[in-house]
Parts: C-alpha cells; structure tokens; sequence
C-alpha cells in the first residue's frame, strides 16, 4: 500500500495501480485532499476499483465517514464537487467517485 501525506490513510495497490494507468495517481491525491479539507473530521477512508453503474467502467471509489447532519453534508458534498472539477484532470473527474456516508 502506498502512504499519502495525509496520516492513516494507505491506498490498497489495486488501486495505485489502476490510477497508476490511467495517468490519475495525482488526482487521486488530489481527491483525497479535498475530501479531508471538505468533510474533516472523517472517522474512516476506504478506497477500492468498482465498476460503475452508470459507465460499465472500472472506477476508484473513495468511501468517506464523518458525522455531520444531512443536510451539512449535502451542502459539503457540493463543496467538494466544485473544487474537485476546477482541479481534476479530465479523465479523473469520471473514474474517480467520492461517496460520503455518516458514521
């Protein structure tokens, strides 16, 4: 598992690798980032390769708990997404998927 900069948090090799070759392992970091400065405190990450539902494609989808009312957490979620578009690469933007679920 690679390390981020962020403590506690190990990226499984699957997905390294996937983001590895598809040219997105800086926004995969990047998406990390953004969900710990969006959703802080999060009390659990979890990161694996899924298919998509909507795609049929393989995608990295990072699972994020926190504790917060829905309805901050919706406002939150937006947050993210508006930062996460202005910043992601093109690609990354549909083959790396946030979820947020309350702890």
């Amino acid at each position: 598992m690679a390390q981020t900069t962020l403590p506690d948090i190990r990226i499984p090799q699957d997905v390294e690798r996937f983001c590895i070759s598809h040219g997105i392992l800086s926004d995969l970091h990047l998406a990390i980032r953004l969900a710990d400065e969006t959703f802080a405190p999060i009390r659990e990450w979890q990161f694996s390769v899924e298919v998509d539902p909507e795609t049929d494609d393989d995608a990295v989808v990072i699972d994020v708990r926190a504790s917060m009312p829905v309805d901050e957490a919706v406002e939150r979620h937006w947050r993210f997404a508006e930062k996460w578009t202005a910043g992601a690469s093109v690609p990354a933007r549909g083959l790396i998927v946030l979820l947020f679920n309350p702890a």
